[in-house]
């Protein structure tokens, strides 16, 4: 019988300028494999709609990775983040630093993109569903339920996508309704009591009206559990306080989990098709995402304290000396420069104060800096002190907060830290027991002791537990819906009008500590809405020599973010007030296909894009921590009623009238906590992105093409700050910009049993958009300018004795070329002027931004190999052995190249067999993932302030068995 063709995924695009040579090569690699046997089978054919009409992808001249339906089912590909292995330079992580949230997708596309998930942050490559954007990176790794084809397109897309497309775009086409009524389902059952139901059902109401629907629910236990601590610990036999959950304000649905990682995912879609006459048809779809799951699994890679190993009591830091840099300003606190140090006010900040003040004994914490009652070791999240009244004012929203830290005792602690504690304080010596492993515990007469913070405290050993059992939850509700209404004006001429609207609510909590207390944990929660109306016309005039397509396009989102951190307790307690976005963008295009002859063809395009944003910050901290640690204490009182501010303040020129609110640069009048002013902003562009190229097809199966194409991706405003600002335009950052020039081959070889495609581009990426850590905040800001020169090769093949191979490979070159000094240096202390004077910010065997930098997950180098083998059955069934490999080359997971968060060289396999019975109406699967069990950081973030390198890693290894049907 005639075999099914094997080739599964149809992948063009991309590298090295064309040679001849290399496809006579090819093609003799293939001869020798296949010898003199005649083929039965040929490579299939997909059609794309990149340029906004359908065309075979080989005929397309930009680089792009087409997935069929068939490829996704047979390979289990399940979201978009399970694309990124068998694509060449594109790296797709489901999830984000502190997003806790695996339907987060951080994609990149030859080295642009994002990885960030807040609401004031867009995304570097465009995901679009049925032709309707997906604004939001939360949701967009999507659930690929009742997918036809994903086109993942590589370089910018500024002309037909618009906005937001810099790095590339992901083009994803739902199931078209059929004209017969069938059925198609999967029941899949794995590891970590997994089980996945997808059920499809085309539904014709008449000839002319065709419906169909789709639901699915994938569930997962996690592969991180929580554990207690163990007896063994010198924590676990001892009774010890925490946080509690309700102590301060959080996300809404706030809840821990005894497994981190799991899945708990349902979605439905639906569409109809109207073909209201032979020449216009309207399409009506709509989708619901359900989401309600643990949040990732996370991993301490280090806490950094300056008292990790010894005593330092706060009597000694009264001594003047110097506070940032200022010589002579008598605060409590010498604060060191950069990341990696150890010193009590620089890296770990607020939790050396936690240390400090929780085995410091009451007795000596009465009066100064430290005290327990307005100091430093007083209650946390309480709003700030009245100096008339003695007491604090709350924070206004009805939570308690923390009581007063000083004196309470620790357990955990290090015997060295004892000693030290008992020689500062032999009063202490009763209360204090060291241990025979050298962690010990000190516990005050009438107090319940808190875990002392350090890197030892969160090591389990093993990184699929913790002892973090604080908030782990991602729950969200993501729908929308579309119109489409498509005119065949005449047999030269088309309009297309989509509208698209969508929403999100998304609650999230992650535990990011690896302990029971409260030192980094994040909740959070946004909003969003979307609308967009797209008109298109396609048409060909000039005998066909013209293809052309043009368009209107109009797209408006509002929304909100809101983060609820403490950092160390609530040292540092970020609450949004207020974080509300507002954006409208109008945009026209133009894109012209010329056939000049037969073989040889010009393109030229251009999109207009007016785009107006506006933003109100509401950022603050609960806990006050600016008065605390500079010494004013009271908001409403004059500045020069504290002798220790006005110390530091005349020492560094800073403010010494008018109230603490005042001289500290508090900008609301109303609320002492706020960082930004109740002032809205706004900004505004005018951006033009043009595309030019040409292509010449040799033969009918080979075409080379030239292009040089522009993206550029939004500004806006960071919402994170830990100070205050005067002005919410001092929280701007500008648009990024790519323009990338490529070359590319496209071609088929041996009667269409050979594919090879191949492109090689140079990207000039000016204004990136990196998240750059300043104290306790990860500030959105523009970076710098980077070149990334690369190259990408696909293979794919498929032989008469029922074999398929397909491989692909992408190379990347990215440096930078420019890099803003402050990232490079530190800044001066009284001239603020960063510059080599003051020191590098860079760090070996740490990280920090310096000319020799990689870019962001931005591997060198990958390739997979997917190779697939057909063999038939004498009942006339198919067995089919599929397996994948891919290996990426190191990588960093964040922008300062942070040691601790490398992603080292990564090697997965994936295998299947697949059984299809003769009736072929069932297929059984089964399969694993990740054979090897090879664990690496996909996210990862570091905090200076609190001192702290967390990452998540992948899953491991995982088999699974899946049943798929089709009726009839």
């Amino acid at each position: 019988m005639t075999r099914k063709p094997m080739l599964e995924k149809i992948t063009p695009a991309h590298a090295h300028r064309y040679r001849c040579a290399f496809g006579w090569v090819a093609a003799a690699v293939v001869s020798t494999l296949v010898g003199s046997a005649a083929f039965a089978d040929q490579l299939e054919e997909i059609v794309v709609t990149a340029q906004k009409r359908s065309e075979n992808v080989q005929n397309v001249p930009i680089a792009i990775t087409a997935f069929t339906a068939e490829t996704l089912r047979s390979k289990g590909l399940t979201d978009i983040h399970s694309l990124s292995n068998l694509t060449p330079n594109v790296n797709l992580d489901g999830g984000a630093p502190f997003s806790g949230d695996s339907s987060v997708l951080s994609a990149s596309i030859r080295g642009i993109g994002q990885d960030d998930f807040a609401f004031n942050l867009d995304p570097g490559v465009g995901v679009y569903l049925d032709g309707v954007y997906l604004a939001r990176t939360i949701g967009a790794n999507q659930n690929l339920l009742d997918v036809d084809r994903i086109e993942i397109l590589k370089g910018p897309q500024g002309t037909l996508f618009g906005r937001n497309t810099i790095g590339g775009a992901i083009n994803i086409v739902t199931h078209t309704p059929g004209t017969e009524s069938t059925i198609n389902g999967s029941l899949t059952v794995g590891s970590y009591d997994r089980h996945d139901v997808n059920l499809t059902a085309d539904m014709p109401i008449s000839s002319d009206i065709l419906t169909t629907v789709s639901v699915s629910s994938q569930t997962r236990n996690g592969y991180q559990k929580t554990i207690p601590f163990p007896p063994s610990s010198g924590i676990g036999s001892l009774p010890y306080q925490i946080s509690g959950q309700n102590d301060y304000p959080k996300a809404d649905g706030n809840q821990s989990a005894s497994e981190n990682g799991g899945q708990n995912v349902q979605a439905i879609r639906g569409k109809l098709l109207w073909h209201i006459n032979d020449a216009l048809d309207l399409t009506l779809s709509g989708d619901y995402t359900h989401e309600d799951q643990p949040g990732l699994a996370n991993t301490v890679r280090s806490v950094t304290t300056a008292n990790a190993t010894s005593y330092i009591d706060p009597a000694s830091l009264f001594t003047g000396g110097s506070f940032a840099g200022v010589p002579g300003a008598s605060l409590p606190v010498v604060f060191a420069a950069g990341p990696g140090s150890s010193n009590l006010g620089g890296t770990n900040l607020m939790g050396n104060f936690y240390n400090l003040c929780i085995v410091t004994p009451a007795s000596a914490l009465t009066s100064g800096q430290f005290n327990n009652t307005n100091g430093l070791c007083g209650p946390l999240g309480v709003g700030t002190w009245n100096s008339t009244t003695g007491a604090y004012r709350g924070n206004g929203l009805g939570f308690p907060g923390s009581p007063a830290l000083g004196g309470v005792g620790a357990v955990g602690v290090p015997n060295s830290v004892l000693q030290g504690l008992i020689a500062a304080y032999p009063r202490a010596a009763p209360y204090v027991k060291q241990g025979a492993n050298g962690i010990g515990s000190v516990i005050y007469p009438g107090q319940t002791p808190r875990i002392y913070w350090n890197f030892a405290n969160t090591q389990t050993g093993n990184i699929d537990t913790t002892y973090s059992n604080g908030p782990s939850f991602a729950k969200s509700n993501s729908y929308g819906g579309s119109a489409t209404f498509d005119w065949q004006i005449d047999p030269n001429l088309k309009f297309k009008s989509i509208t698209g609207w969508r929403a999100i609510s998304w609650n999230i909590g992650t535990d990011l500590d690896g302990s029971p207390e409260s030192m980094q944990e994040v909740t959070d929660t946004q909003g969003q809405h979307q609308f967009s109306q797209e008109l298109q016309l396609n048409g060909k005039a000039i005998n066909d020599r013209l293809n052309y397509a043009a368009g209107l396009y109009y797209f408006t989102e509002a929304g909100y973010v809101h983060d609820f951190v403490p950092f160390d307790t609530g040292y540092l307690y970020v609450y949004d007030y207020q974080n509300d976005v507002k954006t409208d963008s109008y945009a026209g295009y133009a894109h012209l296909d010329f056939k000049l002859t037969d073989d040889w063809g010009l393109t030229a395009g251009g999109r207009y894009s007016d785009e107006r944003k506006h933003f109100i910050g509401g950022q603050g901290d609960l806990n006050g921590f600016s008065y605390k640690v500079l010494g004013c204490l009271d908001p409403s009182a004059p500045a020069a009623n504290f002798p220790q501010y006005i110390a530091f303040a005349t020492a560094a020129h800073a403010p010494t009238t008018g109230t603490c609110q005042q001289a500290l640069g508090f900008p609301d009048p109303n609320n002492p906590l706020r960082y930004f002013p109740t002032a809205p902003d706004s900004q505004s562009w005018n951006v033009f992105t043009p595309t030019f190229g040409t292509q010449y097809h040799i033969t009918p199966d080979l075409m080379v093409y030239a292009s040089f194409s522009k993206g550029f991706k939004s500004g806006g405003w960071t919402t994170r700050l830990s100070s205050p600002i005067l002005n919410p335009a001092l929280a701007r950052f500008n648009p990024e910009y790519d323009k990338t020039y490529e070359l590319g081959l496209k071609s088929q070889w041996l009667d269409h049993h050979l594919q090879a495609n191949a492109a090689i581009f140079e990207s000039k990426y000016t204004g990136i958009q990196l998240n750059v850590q300043e104290g306790p905040s990860p500030v959105y800001q523009n970076a710098g300018d980077a070149t990334i020169k690369g190259a990408e090769l696909e293979l794919a093949s498929v032989f008469d004795n029922g074999l398929s191979l397909n491989f692909s490979a992408g190379y990347l070159d990215a440096y930078y070329t420019f890099l803003n000094s402050c990232l490079l240096y530190n800044a001066n202390a009284a001239t603020g002027v960063c510059s080599i004077a003051s020191g590098a910010q860079y760090v070996p065997g740490f990280g920090g931004f310096h000319y020799g930098s990689e870019l962001p997950k931005t591997p060198k180098t990958k390739f997979s190999f997917s190779p697939t083998y057909d063999f038939h059955l004498p009942n006339d069934g198919t067995v089919r052995l599929a397996a994948d490999y891919t290996y990426v080359a190191h990588m960093f997971n964040d922008g300062p190249n942070t040691v601790l968060l490398e992603r080292s060289a990564t090697h997965t396999t994936n295998a299947r067999i697949h059984y299809i019975p003769p009736s072929k109406h069932f297929e059984f699967i089964v399969g694993g993932t990740n054979l090897s069990n090879d664990r690496y950081l996909t996210v990862g973030s570091v905090n200076y302030t609190a001192g702290e390198t967390v990452g998540s890693y992948n899953p491991p290894r995982m088999w699974y068995l899946t049943i798929n049907a089709k009726m009839p």
